[in-house]
């Protein structure tokens, strides 16, 4: 068996967390490349709470918040194919996998079969799999609950800037498309990027003065990276946080952005390897994957076994090395690759071996993350996502009031049936009643009210199955079982 690092009461509130989109300025994004990163991947070893947070539920009652993650991604509207999908599942597995080495009481003996018993890939395997997860119409945990803006000091019109970002939101959220938004209007948080070394502190101050007058208080900050200047050297001993992030590429023709919870996404360096070998990956041959118990019985009849049919096999194993761009093989031109000259560029320096990350940021600077994620947390995302419960809240109840209302008036006037009106295919709208009850549980466990989500899951529940809406009451039963574990795990 696998042996997680993770139980499953400390997995479940880093996979079910809120979603943020991230939005970026070109200047902002080259502020954070003199560390070979990009935004998202620096902000992603400090996206969890470091200290408790307090959240209050429809009736004003506050409740303890422990370890609260957010998920940072950057938006986008290309949906990956199942093919692409099943060979990134595929890879990961591979590389997941253990060296020869036979582990004692590792293996089972079936006939003239050895079968491995454990699991060691179970991890990359599942977080891979979460992270390739599409979003559903009919739930709201994967959809994005927040935006955040982020503009540097460098810009010309960094005012002028937020506002354009904030209009382009507004317009991918009314086209009710892909990526998915919660409400046509999420949370905004506007931060203010400044790079120290370059200095001009009244600027950046000056401007952040406009923000605070211009948005509310509570949702701009300015945050300062690359304290340490071009000329001076890492000190030893300096953490690099963003190793078990980075460190293991991954040569899957999908480029996810960064899940929040801990699964590896691709650096910019393995982005141009994925690239250049997307074409060759995508002719390989779909092999039949025979079942377990067929193996077992052509086994136990003392039938050769051949391995060749099984994908994990060393044989796709040299197909996959084979189909990597060869040495005598001329490299995709930055236009080919989608890329700019400029961002080519930037690739290619960040594809040695030996590239570091984070090299002007100092000790002081991953202070400052932490604190620009806890104050929007605190002071932002959690204050909004109390006042959608309870706006959610007296919205269902109303509804809820005004039907049953007309359910007992329609009853007085022309009598009733005992067998009830049953409809196929039920379809809701938006605003309906029975969405809004989802959509209320869905917050309310994104932030670990799981009461408040198990009752509203099971008034989802009953909705949906009155309405014969199968897939939606599917889903509202999965998810009030995990609330009652959850429940369970918390008391």
């Amino acid at each position: 068996m696998a042996h997680t690092a993770q139980s499953w009461q400390e997995l479940i509130p880093d996979v079910f967390c809120p979603h943020i989109a991230v939005m970026c300025t070109r200047d902002a994004e080259a502020t954070c490349q003199k560390n070979n990163l990009s935004f998202v991947e620096m902000m992603r070893p400090f996206c969890q709470l470091t200290t408790e947070a307090h959240v209050r539920d429809a009736h004003n009652q506050p409740h303890v918040v422990k370890n609260l993650r957010l998920r940072f991604s950057e938006p986008n509207s290309d949906v990956p194919s199942m093919g692409a999908t099943k060979q990134t599942m595929h890879n990961t597995v591979l590389k997941a996998q253990p060296s020869a080495t036979i582990v004692p009481g590792s293996t089972l003996q079936v006939g003239n079969l050895t079968l491995n018993v454990l699991t060691p890939w179970f991890e990359a395997y599942r977080q891979q799999y979460i992270q390739l997860l599409r979003v559903s119409d009919h739930e709201y945990l994967r959809h994005y609950v927040a935006c955040l803006y982020v503009v540097s000091t460098s810009h010309s019109r960094p005012m002028d800037a937020f506002i354009d970002l904030q209009k382009k939101q507004q317009d991918m959220a009314k086209e009710q498309t892909y990526p998915k938004w919660l409400t046509p209007y999420v949370f905004n948080y506007f931060l203010l990027l400044h790079d120290v070394s370059r200095g001009e502190e009244d600027h950046a101050q000056s401007i952040f003065q406009s923000m605070k007058a211009t948005f509310s208080p509570q949702s701009v900050h300015l945050l300062k990276i690359n304290s340490r200047s071009p000329d001076a050297s890492v000190p030893g001993g300096m953490p690099d946080p963003w190793g078990q992030y980075l460190s293991k590429p991954d040569n899957s023709p999908l480029d996810e952005d960064a899940d929040g919870f801990g699964s590896p996404k691709m650096n910019h360096s393995t982005r141009v390897a994925s690239q250049s070998g997307a074409s060759s990956h995508a002719s390989l041959p779909v092999i039949p994957q025979p079942t377990l118990s067929e193996i077992a019985t052509d086994a136990l009849r003392g039938e050769p076994v051949s391995t060749s049919s099984d994908p994990l096999s060393q044989a796709l194993t040299d197909q996959l090395q084979s189909s990597e761009l060869g040495a005598g093989e001329a490299p995709l031109e930055p236009e080919q690759s989608g890329m700019t000259p400029k961002r080519a560029a930037s690739v290619a320096a960040s594809s040695s071996s030996d590239v570091l990350h984070g090299h002007f940021l100092t000790v002081s600077d991953h202070d400052r993350l932490r604190i620009f994620i806890n104050e929007m947390a605190v002071r932002g995302l959690i204050p909004h996502i109390e006042r959608s419960i309870r706006a959610l809240t007296d919205q269902v109840n109303s509804k809820k009031g005004l039907q049953r209302t007309l359910y007992s008036a329609t009853r007085k006037w022309f009598g009733s049936t005992n067998k009830p009106v049953i409809m196929q295919g039920q379809s809701y709208t938006s605003d309906a009643a029975e969405l809004q009850s989802r959509k209320l549980a869905d917050l309310a466990f994104l932030v670990q009210l799981y009461d408040t989500a198990y009752n509203w899951y099971h008034t989802a529940k009953r909705d949906f199955h009155n309405d014969n809406a199968m897939l939606h009451f599917a889903g509202a039963v999965e998810l009030a079982a995990v609330s009652l574990f959850m429940q369970g795990a918390y008391r």
